[in-house]
């Protein structure tokens, strides 16, 4: 078994592939028995350093990405550049490139390359793999037109999906929907009025006789039970200082879980109660003694992990503690006196939906009082801040728990009467708000307009951004109202069915009395809430969460466009049906270059989600950078870490195309910064989703798989914000909803020179990606990246000649040599070619059109690729530019940063342009 790697290891690996000849063989040695881990790792990062590594980064911005990007490489090509580079780091739309460039590299040597990349500059024909990409420009539907085979294609393979992902959801959501109604049976079961026929049928049932008296009591004590579970460990996780002991889940299952509990069985003991008036300074006794020993016990215990500051027992706060328990009492009791009071005899039924649906909710407020009142009187407590803190979080979890208890009874008890109450014409104009609504969250939560980075919330989304998260709650509401309306009918149906069985002719008379009696309610919808969940485990393990996703609709005609292309004349085995051809997608790990493998090793960069993080300075981040090649893939966390491709996501690994496809995921419900828990649960409901579940390299059995052998579990993860890197599962996504150039894992790399094709949409050059690139290096490795002259327009009208690059200065910690780096980014002066020219008068948003715009038109696509071309062109030359028929000569990159400098200056005619 491949043991899990850490980054240090990852790079003496790449090193020593790509220039493990130039660098002392000390340099890249195993760790010595007498190095420590630091020194070691120390020692990598110098010899990086030393070695000089250069990398081209492609960003990130879909199908306009990887044209201009294509463009650029072929300028880079003709200056004999493109070859130089160490490293090529790709994200989204800039992978679509790189995965083709390095597809192609397998398939021929790289003169060959070099030649098919201009050779229509030459002979007036382009390669087949140019072509190719020509083709298939329209990528998700090549064929256009309504009526289109890839049209109704696309539009089939969705439809089935998502009735796929349905199966999961809608059983477990209506077994959900249906614990309200079971307690509304119990209760109705166990009220006075009915009790005792239900006491006399288990007498029936046993042969023993039961009897209604003393099960107050006993409910009662339950209930104290489970408060003072619930609260004994809440005073040991207050005082206890050794030891990340009680985290979010461990407070939800020791502390939060019992309180709940201990409402549920109040509410049972106020609905048997035989005398609703139940002494007021019984409940207080009951809560002060409760709270004293739960305090004992959770200091008691928690006595040998505390500060010793902090042992000495303050009495006061143990007697203001003692009196919120009193006060918890009393309310709990006037609650128990009103809803013993609420059910009279033959009017039960209309009061139990109150009881079930404020009681619990009302018990855990009256826990929720008792923290704030303690918080209160305690306030001049020597704990101080910490302690109000701790408690302010508590009381959170509690709101959290009453008012989603509230929301959710309400849908499940009430919202179906209320459905059935509607005017006909009532109901369908809620259909169509609910309708509207869905979709409503479906394109602008997708859209690139609700970006959630602070910077675009203030600039330009925050309106948008609330119409989403507004449509998202009145679809999920009709959405719950409709499935509890499914389960009435559900349970209706059943209870008519018992009966029929039991009224008809030599029916056991145990099954008459049960069908007669509340019992047969409470066994019904047990067993729909039961059943419904189980069944959507069940189909979970058959209905890949992976397979069924958009992901595999989107890889497909990404690996068919791209991937296809680059086999150029070898691709002769593509079905004649769908046009497709399983030999275009090959291992990641398989994928060495047929010449100079030391060149060009891609970088696949994807985004970890982390959106339900306890790191606090990763609120905005919600993700960590995840890369893929085709020696490791992981993260450098040292709860992730890094594994062999050859290993990783099952056999042979990753496929290029499923690594390139995870990368250019942008349209995802848990999307790194962009991520917004209401619409994440509604593009997860309709299956808007291109992200994929992979086995954490931590783990030593899920690395190896697919994906996850049950899919509920992660997909309802996933539906509600909650990926983290400690899983066993982790969620990737859009490597740009990290970081969208490609440069920061460069950075991590100590990269020397670094050329970036920067082509995200920024139609007003805010330099949004650059500027998240260079504050995260700058806050992760102490990197600074310094510009001398930024000045990159937007484009104006009429046009402006202006700047078209950017020169950075990189330094590195420690480091007495700068970084170099280059940055392009498409502008548009009214000086390019022709058809750049007239393409750009009938676009004003060239060259910054939408990144939802996944369909270009050939003039489109060569639009991009031309001005990519010219750009890197007028850098490489100084600004003389190549003209038709020109032969430049072939530049190293430390010429290159000459020439460029040199250009900050002022234009230079290029030496092949000069008369003799």
């Amino acid at each position: 078994m491949a043991e899990r790697l850490q980054f240090h290891e990852v790079l003496r690996a790449e090193l020593q592939e790509l220039c493990g000849s130039d660098l002392e063989k000390e340099a890249l040695a195993p760790r010595g028995s007498t190095e420590s881990q630091s020194q070691y790792e120390q020692r990598i990062l110098h010899a990086a350093e030393r070695s000089g590594t250069t990398a081209l980064c492609l960003s990130g911005g879909g199908i306009r990405s990887a044209t201009f990007a294509l463009g650029v490489m072929q300028g880079l090509a003709r200056f004999g550049l493109l070859n130089r580079f160490h490293y090529l780091s790709s994200v989204s739309g800039g992978g679509y490139i790189a995965s083709w460039l390095t597809a192609w590299r397998h398939c021929a040597d790289d003169q060959s390359v070099r030649e098919g990349l201009n050779v229509a500059v030459e002979t007036g024909r382009e390669a087949q793999q140019i072509t190719g990409i020509r083709a298939d420009s329209n990528y998700l539907t090549p064929q256009l037109g309504l009526f289109s085979a890839d049209t109704w294609t696309v539009v089939a393979l969705y439809v089935r999906n998502l009735l796929l992902n349905w199966m999961l959801f809608v059983p477990f959501f209506m077994g959900c929907l249906m614990l309200p109604r079971l307690c509304a049976a119990v209760l109705n079961c166990l009220h006075r009025g009915k009790f005792t026929a239900m006491c006399s049928l288990l007498s029936t049932v046993t042969g023993e006789q039961v009897c209604a008296d003393g099960w107050f009591d006993i409910a009662r004590l339950l209930g104290a039970a489970a408060a003072l579970i619930g609260l004994s460990f809440s005073v040991y996780g207050r005082f206890r200082r050794a030891g990340n002991w009680l985290t979010d889940s461990r407070f939800r299952i020791t502390v939060l879980l019992p309180l709940v509990a201990s409402g549920a069985l109040l509410t049972i003991a106020a609905t048997v109660v035989t005398d609703p008036d139940i002494p007021l300074y019984g409940g207080a006794g009951w809560g002060a003694v409760v709270y004293l020993l739960a305090w004992a016990l959770g200091r008691l215990s928690s006595r040998s992990r505390t500060d010793p500051s902090e042992r000495q027992i303050e009495w006061v706060d143990v007697f203001w503690w003692m009196v919120s328990g009193a006060v918890v009492g009393t309310l709990a009791t006037v609650e128990m006196q009103i809803i013993a009071a609420s059910l009279p005899p033959g009017r039960a039924g209309a009061i139990v939906p109150a009881a079930v649906t404020l009681g619990l909710s009302g018990f855990v407020t009256a826990y929720l009082v008792g923290e704030l009142l303690y918080v209160g009187l305690a306030s001049f407590s020597r704990k101080g801040n910490m302690d109000r803190e701790w408690l302010a979080r508590s009381s959170g979890w509690l709101v959290a728990a009453a008012v989603t208890w509230l929301i959710l009874s309400a849908a499940a008890l009430y919202a179906p009467d209320g459905l059935q109450q509607m005017h006909r014409l009532s109901a369908w104009i809620v259909t169509a708000a609910g309708g509207l609504s869905g979709l409503a969250t479906l394109l602008l939560g997708s859209s690139g307009l609700t970006a959630a980075t602070k910077a675009a919330q203030l600039v330009k989304s925050v309106p948008l951004m609330r119409l989403t998260s507004a449509a998202a709650v009145i679809f999920a509401i009709l959405l719950s109202a409709g499935l509890a309306l499914l389960n009435q009918q559900l349970e209706l149906a059943l209870r008519h069915a018992l009966r029929s069985h039991a009224t008809a002719a030599g029916a056991p008379a145990l099954l008459q009395s049960v069908a007669q009696s509340g019992a047969a309610v409470v066994f019904i919808d047990a067993l729909l809430g039961v059943g419904l969940i189980a069944l959507a485990f069940i189909l979970s393990r058959f209905i890949n969460i992976n397979r069924f996703s958009m992901h595999a609709l989107y890889r497909n005609r990404l690996v068919r466009a791209f991937l296809g292309a680059a086999r150029g004349s070898a691709r002769k085995t593509a079905d004649p049906f769908t046009g497709f051809d399983p030999k275009d997608d090959l291992k990641l790990a398989q994928l060495t270059p047929r010449s100079n493998p030391g060149r060009l090793f891609h970088v696949i960069n994807t985004a970890l989600n982390v959106v339900s993080s306890g790191n606090r300075a990763w609120q905005e981040r919600k993700a960590e950078s995840f890369t893929m090649t085709r020696l490791h893939c992981g993260c450098d966390n040292p709860a992730v870490g890094y594994r062999p491709t050859l290993l990783y996501g099952g056999d042979g690994g990753l496929s290029l195309g499923t690594a390139m496809a995870i990368s250019g995921a942008a349209v995802s419900p848990n999307q790194g910064y962009n991520s917004s828990p209401l619409v994440s649960f509604l593009l997860m409901l309709f299956n808007v989703r291109l992200g994929w579940w992979l086995g954490n390299p931590r783990d030593a059995v899920t690395y190896k798989r697919e994906g996850p052998v049950f899919s509920l579990s992660p997909a309802l993860r996933e539906l509600a914000g909650e990926t983290r890197d400690d899983f066993r599962y982790i969620y990737l996504s859009d490597g740009g909803h990290f970081e969208n150039l490609g440069l920061y894992e460069m950075i991590r790399r100590r990269c020397r020179l670094i050329v970036v094709s920067d082509a995200g949409c920024d139609p007003h050059c805010t330099f949004e990606d650059l500027g998240n690139a260079v504050r995260k290096v700058f806050i992760d490795f102490g990197v600074s990246i310094e510009f001398n002259k930024l000045e990159i327009r937007e484009r104006q009208n009429p046009p402006v000649p202006g700047m078209r690059f950017a020169v950075g200065s990189i330094r590195y910690p420690g480091s007495a040599v700068p970084g170099w780096l280059l940055y392009l980014k498409p502008t548009y002066q009214g000086t390019e070619r022709a058809d750049i020219r007239s393409y750009a008068s009938a676009s004003p948003d060239f060259p910054h059109e939408s990144t939802t715009d996944q369909w270009f038109s050939e003039s489109q696509l060569e639009s991009y690729r031309a001005l990519g071309a010219t750009i890197a062109e007028f850098v490489c030359s100084g600004g003389a530019g190549v003209g038709p028929g020109e032969n430049p000569a072939d530049l190293t990159l430390e010429e290159l940063e000459t020439v460029v400098n040199d250009l900050l200056r002022g234009p230079v005619r290029a030496h092949w342009q000069t008369a003799p």
